[in-house]
């Protein structure tokens, strides 16, 4: 696959540099930012999805019981720090 993107000329200043820096290819620099963006944003439509799993097969916890629970840590926090 081809791609051709303009590129504003402080993000190409940017990439400039950073290839020089690491002594590779615009391509080989440009693959592999393509390839992280990808796994990065797989990974989170598969965290939003189990997510939504989760929500459709009643595998919930209200509201209340979670700030309960978050203030029980908070006032833990601050007894072991001595607030």
């Amino acid at each position: 696959m081809t791609i051709v993107a303009d590129l504003s000329p402080d993000t190409a200043a940017e990439v400039a540099r950073i290839i020089e820096l690491r002594g590779c290819s615009f391509t080989d620099f440009a693959i592999e930012a393509i390839e992280r963006a990808v796994a990065a944003e797989s990974e989170f439509m598969a965290f939003i999805q189990e997510g939504i799993d989760d929500l459709e097969a009643g595998r919930v916890v209200d509201h209340a019981t979670v700030m309960a629970e978050l203030d029980q840590r908070i006032a833990k926090h601050e007894a072991r720090c001595g607030r």
